[in-house]
């Protein structure tokens, strides 16, 4: 009986837990950083500027490392991409990977709630013709996921800025959103776009693999 009762005040405890609200801060400016707050506090981090703690250096010969054993820092997605496909590329590729997932989790969209989302695109080209080409095949690419959030009505704020630049300065692409939802719909969700997006890396560094 004690054995029940403590079995079913543990699955209580979980079914509250599972069915608690989180919201979920996005962010991307050439680096992409992620938050989860539970009641207002943070539990959660994905910061890739935050400075890594750095193992006590041992004194003597060898204090120094050659440079060819060197660990080499991790490149951020979005510079990968463009580095491989060009800025239009890389915001283009990002935008089907973006599409790919909303149709992926389109059932559990209506458990979520966007409390804000912001896209700044700047495009810039080499000259007035090629800055026009670049943004129209963006714009192109851009469409198919704005009619899907236009169809999404659990969005309090969205702003959407795409402009071309034809002063020729650096084409730049920044993406944030906060959204909340249940941690059960968060887990579902999550699960959905990781394996998404493990099919996505394990093609590019095939590719690239190939390439070499």
């Amino acid at each position: 009986m004690i054995f029940l009762e403590i079995t079913g005040a543990v699955l209580i405890v979980l079914a509250l837990i599972l069915f608690s609200p989180i919201t979920v801060s996005l962010r991307l400016n050439e680096k992409f950083s992620a938050a989860i707050y539970f009641c207002k506090i943070r539990v959660f981090r994905i910061n890739p500027d935050k400075p890594k703690k750095r193992k006590k250096e041992n004194t003597g010969e060898n204090k120094k490392k050659p440079a060819s054993k060197a660990k080499k820092t991790k490149e951020p997605l979005f510079t990968y991409l463009k580095r491989k496909y060009g800025f239009e590329g890389a915001v283009r590729l990002l935008l089907s990977f973006a599409k790919q997932c909303l149709t992926h989790i389109k059932k559990l969209l209506r458990h979520i709630k966007i409390k804000r989302i912001t896209v700044d695109l700047s495009v810039a080209g080499n000259d007035a013709a090629d800055t026009a080409i670049k943004f129209g095949r963006i714009s192109a690419a851009f469409y198919p996921v704005l009619s899907f959030l236009d169809s999404f009505k659990n969005i309090r704020f969205k702003k959407i800025n795409l402009k071309s630049d034809f002063s020729g300065q650096k084409s730049e692409f920044k993406f944030s959103a906060d959204i909340t939802l249940r941690i059960f719909f968060f887990l579902a969700a999550a699960i959905k776009i990781y394996f998404l997006f493990m099919k996505f890396f394990s093609k590019e560094q095939n590719d690239e693999r190939e390439q070499h």
